[in-house]
């Protein structure tokens, strides 16, 4: 039973881990947030008929 609590407590720290170890695509993510924004403000002017 120790050894099964030990196993979910270890998979759930892993988790979280991994999970703050962000920012990695922090710099794609701005560019693609920069891109979108164009492309809203085109479409804006005109919409995509069809």
């Amino acid at each position: 039973m120790k050894i099964l609590k030990f196993s979910i407590n270890l998979c759930v720290a892993t988790a979280l881990l991994a999970s703050c170890a962000g920012g990695k695509y922090a710099k794609t993510e701005k560019v693609y947030k920069k891109q979108a924004k164009e492309f809203s403000k085109l479409y804006k002017q005109s919409p995509v008929t069809g």
